[in-house]
């Protein structure tokens, strides 16, 4: 949801051509008046352009088209009304994981290994719990993009298949090495 949030608040900016700072601050207290679990704050200091904001949306749309999967085992199971993967996988810390890209606009590598990581820890059952190494996508796969300016999620799950990744945590840390 709040990644929703602010990829709408982002896009509604881009399409005005600069931030508004008060349309912010009426949507944050909209979202904190509704005392959900967790509390809307402005990402970004009022000084900051539109441009700065947009560097940030790093996944590239890929010219080549993925195979899609037909599966024609529907099941006549209704969709719950509310489903938390956190609860339903607990045994997996990963999935409530939160990654700060700070200022890089890693989200397509950041993505690939964190889903790559949750799925892991699932198929497994819990029994590989390490985050993957989105910093190895960001520096190493050259067919991938421009790491923290942007680059194709596609790419990065094709270099994930064919070279495999490292464990590796938050920047900074020696988590997974």
């Amino acid at each position: 949801m709040n990644q929703l949030l602010t990829l709408s608040l982002l896009l509604a900016a881009a399409h005005a051509g600069k931030i508004d700072h008060v349309s912010f601050k009426s949507i944050i207290e909209k979202v904190n008046s509704l005392n959900t679990t967790w509390k809307a704050d402005p990402n970004f200091p009022s000084v900051v352009t539109i441009s700065s904001i947009k560097s940030l949306l790093g996944a590239r749309k890929s010219t080549h088209r993925l195979p899609l999967k037909q599966d024609n085992d529907i099941s006549a199971t209704p969709i719950p009304e509310e489903f938390d993967a956190r609860q339903q996988w607990p045994e997996c810390p990963t999935i409530s994981q939160i990654a700060d890209q700070s200022n890089c606009g890693s989200c397509w590598a950041v993505a690939t290994a964190t889903t790559f990581s949750d799925r892991l820890c699932i198929a497994s059952k819990g029994k590989f719990t390490l985050s993957l190494s989105w910093e190895e996508l960001l520096s190493c796969c050259t067919e991938c993009g421009d790491g923290c300016r942007g680059g194709y999620i596609k790419e990065a799950w094709i270099y994930l298949r064919h070279h495999g990744i490292v464990t590796g945590g938050p920047y900074d840390t020696d988590i997974g090495c």
